[in-house]
């Protein structure tokens, strides 16, 4: 009895986890959309109400797709969807941000702290910017 116990029990701790148990998934897997930025060096870039259709979407393999929205001739427009990399080590994102104004500079390493259902980015090198991206 004792051995059907123990084996009913161990059964059912493992099919009561799932995926999304797994506490080695990072925070920022999952689509993101850019909602503000912040002092770009050398740049009087701001965000519109179109840019802020822009996004980028985190997989766990370590790949992003992401698209920039620009407003042309009047209409908001999608710019070609573009896929790179991403990484995590000790603390430290690096991520190839969307934002034409940022080539050829874009892919940056930096800290993100994440914040309910947003996170900010801020470039190691450049301290005074920061990005702002919420989950879709």
């Amino acid at each position: 009895m004792k051995k059907f116990f123990v084996l009913f029990f161990s059964i059912a701790i493992l099919t009561a986890c799932s995926e999304d148990d797994n506490p080695d998934t990072d925070p920022v897997i999952g689509k993101w959309f850019i909602v503000e930025v912040n002092n770009i060096p050398q740049s009087d870039f701001s965000l519109s109400e179109c840019n802020t259709n822009s996004f980028m979407t985190f997989n766990a393999e370590g790949t992003t797709n992401s698209v920039f929205y620009t407003e042309i001739e009047g209409n908001c427009t999608a710019g070609p969807s573009t896929n790179s990399d991403w990484s995590k080590q000790i603390g430290i994102y690096t991520i190839t941000v969307p934002i034409p104004e940022l080539e050829p500079y874009n892919t940056l390493s930096g800290t993100i702290q994440f914040n309910a259902d947003t996170f900010t980015f801020t470039p190691t090198g450049f301290l005074q910017t920061t990005i702002v991206f919420k989950k879709g």
